[in-house]
């Protein structure tokens, strides 16, 4: 297949791009400068330099192409972003997205993929939720955009019969991730603390499975085009369980406890609106339906594979 990548460069994108290319599918990445375009090229894809925003320009990109993936993402990095710092990744989330269904549909591409995120569930305190459990109807301010995404990939579906695929998907982690690298080095100085009791209870993929599941969809999207698929380790834990795993691996101190209060004061509403999302997401359908696995199950799994590749792997334990 001739697949068209926004998002190409990020840390799922490029693992995406590597995957399909490796499997025989011609890529084309979307690519803003010449860094991009050479990363693109390092991995035998082709590169298009345009302005996802520019809605013409995408039309013609993805001309030719059988599929149309936006994986376009522009988190902030701070440890406490402003609600200004959520523009850009709000605009990719909206008009981008918006473009790139109007390119799909305007190329009578196959297939359009779209990156979501699992928390859009919502704060369940724990409970377990499949993909027909209904969205929440708010969600913490970082979400919005996302809320408001699906359902405009779910009004052109309805509306313009638009052949789309969303896959929601677990927080991120993987030996690139910025927050990765951030949660293991704040356990390892002791500047990581466990918020409350801790018991929230998180979904996490890490980036390899993660891309594996995209590539999935793009091979098997023939009967699956309209649905949706939740990507997460099979095992959920809890924040306090993934603060002890880290310190535990990396022969660092166990986290101490702050209030909530405290964290709330120093974090800000919103952060501590999205860190409390509990909710135990089941990735039975991309299983079953998709026949995904994942190659890291569970987060001691993944964490192994990020500790091997570091300097850390020296404080990794015998028993891991």
């Amino acid at each position: 297949m001739r697949v068209f990548v926004a998002g190409a460069t990020g840390v799922l994108g490029k693992r995406v791009v590597k995957r399909l290319v490796e499997r025989g599918h011609q890529v084309t990445g979307l690519a803003r400068n010449r860094e991009n375009e050479q990363v693109l090229a390092s991995m035998g894809a082709e590169f298009v330099r345009a302005d996802i925003f520019d809605r013409d320009a995408m039309v013609r990109c993805a001309a030719g192409h059988d599929a149309v993936l936006h994986l376009a993402t522009s988190i902030p990095k701070k440890n406490r972003p402003f609600r200004k710092d959520w523009a850009m990744n709000d605009l990719l989330r909206t008009k981008g997205v918006e473009n790139l269904i109007h390119a799909s549909l305007a190329n009578k591409t196959k297939v359009y993929i779209q990156e979501s995120i699992i928390h859009l569930y919502g704060d369940r305190n724990g409970g377990e939720v499949d993909e027909q459990t209904r969205l929440a109807s708010e969600v913490p301010f970082s979400l919005r955009s996302a809320l408001t995404m699906e359902r405009i990939i779910r009004r052109a579906m309805d509306e313009q019969g638009l052949p789309a695929i969303i896959l929601r998907f677990g927080g991120f982690y993987g030996p690139d991730a910025h927050n990765s690298r951030m949660m293991i080095d704040g356990v390892r100085t002791g500047k990581m603390p466990i918020i409350g009791k801790g018991n929230a209870v998180w979904n996490l993929i890490h980036l390899d499975d993660a891309a594996s599941a995209v590539v999935l969809a793009v091979e098997r999207h023939e009967g699956n085009t309209g649905r949706v698929f939740n990507i997460v380790d099979d095992r959920p834990v809890t924040m306090k369980e993934l603060l002890y795993t880290i310190a535990e691996m990396t022969g660092s101190k166990r986290p101490r406890s702050v209030p909530m209060w405290l964290a709330r004061l120093a974090m800000g509403k919103d952060a501590m609106d999205f860190l409390s999302i509990s909710v135990r997401a089941s990735n039975r359908a991309a299983r079953e339906t998709l026949g995904w696995e994942a190659q890291y199950p569970t987060l001691r799994d993944g964490l192994k594979q990020i500790l091997q590749g570091t300097n850390q792997n020296t404080s990794l334990r015998a028993a891991v």
